[in-house]
């Protein structure tokens, strides 16, 4: 569990990948200006193919996280992007381009959640939803 500052800037994660990160501790872990792409994929039992089940491509189990002016390229339908636990202290996801409509997960009620500011392809004119 992370307890002090991870940041990554300017940095690319591609897939095919289960997840592109968890996140847990006390402290701040910060992506800015990140490149994400094919998440939710999972090898299957024969190794031949890829299964998907949901899985966002960021679970935040507790601690404090920043994703700033990232683009996320999702492969699937309806990709999660964040799924926010309910030992999460503070979260910010702003201004960010999503590829297909964004989508928060929120587990939790106790910490605080800023979203603002991102370009999806919704077509609820940019207005960022969190669901419970």
């Amino acid at each position: 569990a992370n307890v002090g500052a991870v940041k990554f800037v300017n940095s690319a994660f591609w897939g095919p990948a289960a997840q592109i990160a968890q996140t847990d501790g006390r402290g701040t872990v910060t992506f800015s200006q990140c490149h994400f792409d094919s998440w939710d994929n999972h090898v299957t039992v024969d190794g031949r193919s890829y299964s998907h089940n949901g899985t966002a491509a960021m679970e935040q189990r507790g601690g404090k996280l920043i994703v700033t002016a990232s683009e996320f390229v999702g492969q699937s339908d309806a990709p999660v992007h964040l799924n926010v636990g309910a030992e999460a202290a503070k979260t910010i996801f702003t201004n960010n381009i999503i590829r297909g409509k964004l989508v928060i997960q929120r587990s939790g009620k106790q910490g605080k959640v800023v979203v603002a500011g991102n370009a999806d392809d919704g077509d609820d004119a940019g207005l960022d939803t969190v669901t419970s």
